[in-house]
């Protein structure tokens, strides 16, 4: 078979495509330009008929806004014929509130006049009560005060105790740092004990810093056995110092004012029959101690009285230029001192106190 016959064979399938599909290229030409020809003659007729059209749209738009016209006046005169129905049924049932609101009315003002009557009897007996009320908060206020003015004198005996716990306690303090020098066993014990603090409060281990807790604690029950005291002064590091707040009224006139003092009634008056117990020597330091804080001058006058159950120090003089002054301090038998500061009573138990408690 020659090279010819060979691609002959080859290609007569390719070949049969080819020429089939150059057939068909033939008749979409034809079909693309009977189709454009198609497209120009409809588009030159649309053309055409363009002014036909226009005066077609022209006249029923026309047309249109004479139905619209002649439709918004029929719309006005059916909304006119139902707002008239509307407010002829409001005005009828207007007038069906009214008058069952007129019958309701007298109804509610028979009831509201019974309420009254009855309510009128509860008002007199609500404004007993808030009278009683009154009373009651003025005399409840009245023995919180003078508790609290109880509270302030068991502090200042609890206070002298202390003053004289306390002024052992230096004493005791003072042996402890002369032996410290003269005595070596007391010497290494307090080394010792200064030793093991800072390792208990070094950030070593555990098990290390609760074991120096425990010589830390060891050594100052040796310590204290032999100088009571001495270890909480060391940690107090002075004489006691305490601080007690004490309230004054100004009086009505606004020419002073008046101070109302913990000392109990009935110890003031064992004062006159010559008695020197530990609780008169408190009253006696503690009286003095404003007589010299607060002192009777030519430009102040001032004097101590009992009104009911309280002692009171009445001064002429502002509030305002006693408070600007320095806390009165009372010197405690045991040592010590107690410093007062002077504040305006609370404006609601100045109400709730009596002139007989606090005037003069």
């Amino acid at each position: 078979m020659t090279l010819q016959d060979i691609v002959r064979e080859q290609t007569r399938t390719i070949l049969d495509l080819l020429r089939g599909a150059k057939k068909e290229l033939e008749v979409h030409r034809r079909n693309q330009t009977a189709a454009e020809t198609r497209e120009r003659n409809f588009t030159q007729e649309a053309a055409g008929m363009q002014p036909v059209a226009s005066e077609r749209e022209a006249t029923l738009r026309s047309l249109r806004i004479k139905v619209q016209e002649l439709q918004s006046q029929v719309a006005q005169l059916q909304e006119r014929l139902h707002e008239r129905q509307k407010e002829c049924e409001l005005a009828e049932g207007e007038h069906r509130e009214v008058e069952e609101g007129r019958r309701q009315r007298l109804i509610a003002a028979a009831s509201a006049r019974k309420e009254a009557e009855e309510c009128a009897g509860m008002v007199g007996e609500s404004q007993k009560r808030i009278v009683e009320y009154q009373e009651r908060l003025r005399k409840e206020r009245q023995v919180a005060f003078e508790t609290y003015l109880e509270k302030v004198w068991t502090n200042l005996v609890k206070c002298e105790g202390e003053a004289e716990a306390a002024d052992e306690a230096l004493r005791a303090l003072e042996h402890l740092n002369r032996a410290r020098h003269d005595d070596p066993r007391v010497a290494e014990l307090w080394e010792a004990r200064q030793e093991w603090q800072r390792i208990a409060q070094s950030a070593g281990p555990v098990q290390v810093r609760e074991t120096a807790g425990r010589e830390v604690q060891r050594i100052e029950e040796e310590l204290d056995a032999r100088f009571p005291g001495a270890l909480v002064a060391a940690a107090r590091g002075g004489k006691l110092d305490e601080l007690e707040e004490i309230f004054a009224r100004p009086l009505g006139s606004g020419s002073g004012y008046v101070i109302s003092f913990p000392v109990p009634v009935e110890i003031c008056k064992t004062l006159d029959s010559g008695a020197t117990s530990d609780a008169e020597d408190l009253a006696v330091r503690v009286i003095w101690g404003f007589a010299g804080g607060i002192p009777n001058t030519p430009k102040r006058k001032s004097r101590f009285a009992i009104r009911g159950n309280s002692l009171i120090m009445l001064v002429e003089e502002a509030l305002a230029e006693t408070q600007s002054r320095d806390p009165i301090a009372v010197r405690l038998a045991g040592g010590g001192r107690v410093s007062f500061l002077i504040s305006e009573l609370p404006r609601e138990l100045q109400e709730g106190l009596t002139n007989d408690n606090l005037d003069g």
